[in-house]
């Protein structure tokens, strides 16, 4: 009766072990929306990803959207960013498809991208671009 006991305990300690580790805490992913101009006119299309900066301590999944005559929004088209320190890439096209092979046209910045750090902070974001401060 005893050993029946012991083992009843048992298997209710490794379920409870077991249902424990597999609850995962939810990631709260905000908003990021705004414009990105190059030379003072919309980048008519691209990119812009939002990686969290491990080198200021911040970690977690990258987000992205995509860039539609200067604007992107998370929201819209794309995936939210974590907020904190961020290294922000920005892949600018001319629009014009001529191929296949480049669906969003020719780079605009010769194979140059934007790349910039920023310290978001938690919450919904409005963040306007002008790819000029970084690529000339």
């Amino acid at each position: 009766m005893m050993q029946k006991s012991y083992s009843l305990l048992a298997a209710v300690l490794v379920a409870s072990l077991l249902l424990s580790g597999c609850q995962h805490e939810e990631i709260s992913r905000h908003r990021i929306s705004g414009t990105v101009t190059y030379h003072g006119k919309p980048v008519p299309a691209g990119a812009i990803f939002f990686e969290p900066d491990a080198s200021q301590g911040n970690s977690g999944a990258p987000s992205y959207a995509q860039i539609k005559d200067g604007k992107f929004d998370t929201a819209a088209d794309g995936i939210g960013f974590i907020g904190g320190p961020h290294l922000v890439t920005i892949e600018a096209f001319d629009g014009k498809v001529t191929n296949g092979y480049a669906p969003q046209g020719a780079p605009l910045t010769k194979g140059k991208n934007y790349v910039k750090k920023f310290d978001f902070a938690q919450g919904d974001v409005e963040l306007d671009i002008e790819m000029t401060e970084v690529v000339k």
